[in-house]
Parts: structure tokens; C-alpha cells; sequence
């Protein structure tokens, strides 16, 4: 029995050895995750973009493709690593202490004089520290385990993208996307392309009390570039009429472009109540951003089974409303795709009205007291997050933008909002994205810019004619364009940040040197470009040549856009904390602002107030 003792206690001491020596590979693996080179996914993006220029080129291709398996690769080995890593710890963890316990059972009762004891020092320790020691192997190794698989940064969101970019993945043929043209119907082969009405896709159900039978979607053939001719500088250009600061209508403000006019608050601390005017509870959840008309507060969540627009008091927080909005016959499944939500679009709204899409493609219209006035369906939808596009409400009309990766499938549609019946729709040669329109009037004509994968395309707002369209956007294009100073700016990761003219479409400038966005979308100010990259960097370009004047890192991702309030330019992360800047030639931060709930919406701004949508509560903020 002795000797078994002996051997048990020798297990134990190997144990301890084997359970240190995975203890330090586990850090070091940590130390070299965290202090990982973070540039392979910018020059990856470097390697698309010249992709994007010549997409013939294979050599470029496949240089594309192994960095990207390299990358995908290292970052996966890191992972295993580290999970495996804690399972042999655990697993020494536990042979020590079956070893040391079934030594301590074989150990004589009486105790008997030992010649070697001098020699067993190392066994006393471990004797006297046995549970110390167990207790802190484990602690070590499950905080060097999360410092790995809790990384965030430009490598982790590169790769947790899932997909490889699109330019390099997917290079379109010589001749361009193949997108079928959908052919007039019987007796209309002579009418004009832009008039000829095709073949009509699978009806689009609705429940509008004037036309029980539903309403049918019927998008335009897709029509040729326009003819490239020499134009004028624009001599006016603006975005939508702006509109009370009581207002902020849809997806990044009155405007759709990320500014606010006044001032909101700067400093707040939910958790204690610093700044906070009311805090209300949202039935059901999405990533939706708060739009505000008047005394009233909208929003829009939904589950896999449950689909809701609600209204709060701007004054008190008092929930007014929620109206269920209910499937219809041709509705497509509530499917969440790759943690887009149930409702990741944010609604819009007029004097009248409260639009809200959903995930599936299903569009809903009610009044301001919450009454169901039409709904309709888009249909199965063939792209990888659903209807993410935010709609746009904009001089009577409904805009919304539908690309998907079917081909003839894309399309940009205007309905009238009081009816949801069709006044125009134009088909798009463009992929799937994600992108919301952006409405501005140059020299007095309203047009619509929209941003999709690949092309940036201005359409006439009065008829859905295609004015100019820009090539290069390629990937999965979810950031919305922004305008300033006559030219609008598009950016994409992996693609490039682009300055076009607002009246031509002409390119100016392009960068890709800088951490580029994959869902919040830029905002301009003051002769100066704002985005911020899916690492959480937030950077500032010169708007008129694309030069990088600073960047920033914060703690944590971002999937907000960054907004322009008053001189004030804020940007909230994914934990739910706003930094508030100067938006000037140099970073400096004048506030730091908790939440206490993680976020996922861009702020509104109106009447003075901020409005946060947090996971699971709305907030106001402001000055009490």
C-alpha cells in the first residue's frame, strides 16, 4: 500500500506539472490573440479593392483567397486551441485531485519517521496548497480561455462576417451581372423599354380595404445605364426639406443623412438616472431606431411569431399603442438570418402615417392613433438578412429598396403611402444589400440615391428613371449613403469610400486606406467624412480628397451610426455606451455616456432629446 501511495502522490505532482504547462500555452495563446497583427483584413480589403478594378485578374483572385484562408485559418486554430487548451487543464485539474485524494486515503493513520522527507518538500506544499492550488489553475485557465474566445477586433469581425468578400468570392463576368430583363407581356413588345410592363411576379397579397383582392408589386424591367453626357456643376444641392427639430421621421433623421438640427444632451448615466428623463419597456425586440413625430415616439419588434408597432408619450414615456400587424396569406416565413433580428429596419414617419417592414418582407402602414390602414407583402425574399432596408417617407411617397440576389428580383419601388398602391418601380442590376435610400434635391429635381452591391444609382424621384449610376460597391452593402457640400458619399468594406457627384454620378475621389464600415453608415460635417468600422474605430476623412485626418478605437464594436447633433457628433457601441466628440480635424471626446443595456439602434434626435433604443427599454435623455 505504501508504494501505491508514493505512486499516487507522484501522479499528483505530474498532474500539477502538465496542468501548469497547458496553463501558460493557454496565456500565451491569449497574449498572441489579443496582440494579434490586426492589418490582414485591411489588406485583404486593399487586395479587393484592386480586385474591383480589373475582376478578370486570377492571380489577384487566388492571392485573395489564400490570405483569406490564412486569416480564417490562424483565427479558427486560436479558438480551437483555447477550447481544447481548458479541456486538458480541467482534465489535469481532476487527475490531481483523484490522485492526491486517493494518496491522502493510503496515507498510514499513525504517523511513522521518514528518512526522506527532506526530499518530499515539494509534496508537503502541495499537500498544505492542494485546493489553493486546484482553485487558481482553474480561475487561470477560464480567464486566459475567455480573453481568447471573447476577442473583438478586426480579425474576429472580419472572420464572424462568415463570408469571404464578394468582389473576390463571386468576380462578375467581362459583361457585368447576368440579371435576366423581365419581357413585356403579350401586345406591348412595341412599347417603350421604360414603359413596357413585364411579366408579373408571384402577387404580392395585402389587406387594403380598397382593393380586398391585395395589392401586386410590379417592378420595371431593368433598364440600360443612361447615356453619359457632360453636365454642369449642380448649382444647388440639399437633402429632403427639413423639417421641425420635433422631428426625426426614419433611419438616421429627417433627412436620412445622420444630422440633427439644436442641440441634445451630452451626459447621462442610466444606471443611476444621471439625464434620464423616462425609461419605458419595449414589448418585443429589434434593431430598429426610435422615430419621432411631434408628441410621439415609434418603434417596431417582432419575434418569430409576433409582429407589433408601439407608440410612447416624447413627454412622459407613457406607452400609447401597440398594434399587432398579422401575417397574410403570402407572407414569407419570419426567418432570422445571421443576427439580423425579426425587425432590423427602422420605420418611418409622416403627419399621418407610421410605415414598418419586417425581416420577411411584410410592410405595414397605420395612422398615428395606431389603426392598421393597408399592409402588404414583398414575398419570399432570396438574400442572406431579409429586408433589412429601412424605409423612406418622402413627398407623399413610400420608398423602398428591395435587392436580393435572385436574378430580375431587385427593384426600387414607390407606393402611395395613404393607399400602399403602386406609382412607380424600377427594376436594379444590383445584388442583394441592405442599404437605405438616401432623398436629396439637386437644383431643385428630387432623386433618390441608393447604394447596393455594385453600383451607387440616382433614380428620378417623380418616375424611378435612372439618372446616373456609379460602379464599385461591391460585398454586402448595408451602410446608406450620405451627402454634403454637392457630393454624395458611399462606403463598403472591402470595396472603398467614394465621393460622387450628387447631379452626375462622377467619381471624385476614392480611398480605401482607412477602417471602412460594413453597417453603420458615414455622416458628413463640416467639410469632413464620419464612419466608423466594424472593430469599433472610428475615423474622419477630409471630404475633399479622402485623406485620413484621425482615427479612434473604442472598447468595443459598433453597429450604430454615428449622428451629427448640433456640433456635436455621437456614436454609441454595441454595450450600450455613447461617446460624444468634437466632430473636428482632431479626436477629442467630450462626454462618455452608460447605457446599462446593449445596443443595436442608432440614436434620434428631437425637441432637445436624445432616444436611445436599448435591448430591452427605450430611453429619453435629456436636461430635467
Amino acid at each position: 500500500m505504501r508504494s501505491l501511495e508514493v505512486a499516487l502522490r507522484r501522479v499528483s505532482v505530474v498532474a500539477v506539472a502538465f496542468s501548469l504547462l497547458v496553463l501558460a500555452a493557454l496565456v500565451a495563446n491569449a497574449i498572441h490573440a489579443r496582440s494579434s497583427d490586426p492589418n490582414p483584413p485591411t489588406r485583404i480589403e486593399k487586395l479587393v479593392t484592386r480586385l474591383n478594378v480589373d475582376r478578370r485578374d486570377t492571380a489577384l483572385m487566388e492571392q485573395i483567397r489564400r490570405e483569406d484562408e490564412w486569416l480564417r485559418r490562424e483565427y479558427a486554430r486560436g479558438q480551437r486551441f483555447a477550447a481544447t487548451g481548458f479541456v486538458l487543464l480541467i482534465g489535469g485539474v481532476v487527475l490531481f485531485v483523484l490522485s492526491y485524494k486517493g494518496a491522502q486515503r493510503l496515507r498510514p493513520s499513525a504517523p511513522l519517521p521518514d528518512p526522506a522527507a527532506p526530499k518530499n518538500a515539494a509534496l508537503g506544499l502541495l499537500n498544505a496548497q492542494q485546493g489553493v492550488l486546484t482553485l487558481g489553475l482553474s480561475l487561470a485557465g477560464l480567464l486566459a480561455v475567455v480573453a481568447t474566445l471573447s476577442r473583438h477586433d478586426a480579425i474576429s469581425a472580419y472572420v464572424e462576417n462568415e463570408h469571404m468578400p464578394v468582389g473576390a468570392a463571386h468576380p462578375p463576368e467581362e459583361k457585368g451581372p447576368a440579371l435576366a430583363v423581365l419581357a413585356p407581356p403579350a401586345g406591348a413588345q412595341n412599347a417603350p423599354p421604360s414603359l413596357a410592363a413585364p411579366s408579373a411576379p408571384p402577387p404580392l397579397e395585402g389587406s387594403l380595404p380598397a382593393a380586398s383582392e391585395g395589392t401586386e408589386l410590379v417592378p420595371m424591367p431593368v433598364s440600360p445605364p443612361p447615356p453619359v453626357v457632360a453636365a454642369d456643376p449642380p448649382k444647388k444641392v440639399e437633402t429632403s426639406k427639413p423639417e421641425p427639430a420635433a422631428h426625426w421621421s426614419m433611419f438616421r433623421g429627417p433627412a436620412a443623412s445622420g444630422i440633427a438640427r439644436g442641440n441634445a444632451a451630452t451626459e447621462w448615466n442610466a444606471p443611476s438616472g444621471k439625464g434620464v428623463l423616462w425609461k419605458a419597456d419595449v414589448p418585443l425586440p429589434g434593431f430598429g431606431s426610435p422615430v419621432v413625430w411631434d408628441k410621439k415616439v415609434f418603434l417596431s419588434g417582432a419575434t418569430a411569431t409576433a409582429r407589433q408597432v408601439f407608440a410612447f408619450d416624447a413627454d412622459s414615456g407613457k406607452a400609447l399603442w401597440s398594434t399587432t400587424v398579422p401575417m397574410l396569406p403570402k407572407s414569407a416565413p419570419m426567418k432570422e438570418s445571421n443576427g439580423s433580428g425579426f425587425a432590423p429596419a427602422t420605420a418611418a414617419a409622416d403627419a399621418g402615417h407610421v410605415v414598418a417592414v419586417f425581416v420577411n418582407g411584410d410592410v405595414a402602414c397605420l395612422d398615428h392613433a395606431g389603426k392598421l390602414l393597408w399592409s402588404l407583402a414583398l414575398g419570399a425574399l432570396e438574400n442572406p438578412y431579409g429586408q433589412a432596408s429601412s424605409p423612406v417617407l418622402w413627398k407623399g411617397k413610400l420608398i423602398l429598396q428591395v435587392d436580393q440576389n435572385a436574378e430580375g428580383k431587385s427593384a426600387l419601388y414607390a407606393l402611395d403611402v395613404k393607399t400602399g398602391k403602386q406609382v412607380w418601380a424600377v427594376g436594379r442590376p444590383v445584388q442583394a444589400s441592405w442599404s437605405t435610400p438616401l432623398p436629396i434635391e439637386v437644383d431643385g429635381k428630387p432623386i433618390i440615391v441608393t447604394c447596393a452591391n455594385s453600383l451607387a444609382i440616382a433614380h428620378d424621384a417623380a418616375s424611378g428613371k435612372e439618372i446616373w449610376r456609379a460602379d464599385g460597391l461591391y460585398g454586402e452593402v448595408a451602410p446608406s449613403p450620405t451627402v454634403g457640400n454637392g457630393i454624395v458619399y458611399a462606403a463598403q468594406m472591402g470595396a472603398g469610400l467614394f465621393a460622387l457627384g450628387a447631379g452626375d454620378g462622377k467619381l471624385l475621389w476614392t480611398t480605401s486606406e482607412v477602417n471602412l464600415p460594413d453597417i453603420g453608415s458615414p455622416v458628413y460635417a463640416d467639410g469632413r467624412v464620419f464612419f466608423c468600422g466594424p472593430d469599433g474605430t472610428l475615423s474622419a476623412v477630409s471630404a475633399q480628397d479622402g485623406k485620413l485626418l484621425w482615427e479612434h478605437k473604442f472598447e468595443k464594436s459598433s453597429r450604430s451610426s454615428p449622428v451629427l447633433i448640433g456640433s456635436r457628433l455621437y456614436l454609441t457601441t454595441n454595450e450600450g455606451v455613447t461617446h460624444v466628440c468634437e466632430p473636428g480635424d482632431a479626436y477629442r471626446e467630450i462626454a462618455r455616456n452608460v447605457l446599462g443595456e446593449p445596443v443595436g439602434a442608432t440614436p434620434a434626435a428631437a425637441g432637445g432629446r436624445l432616444y436611445l433604443r436599448g435591448d430591452k427599454s427605450l430611453f429619453c435623455l435629456g436636461e430635467k
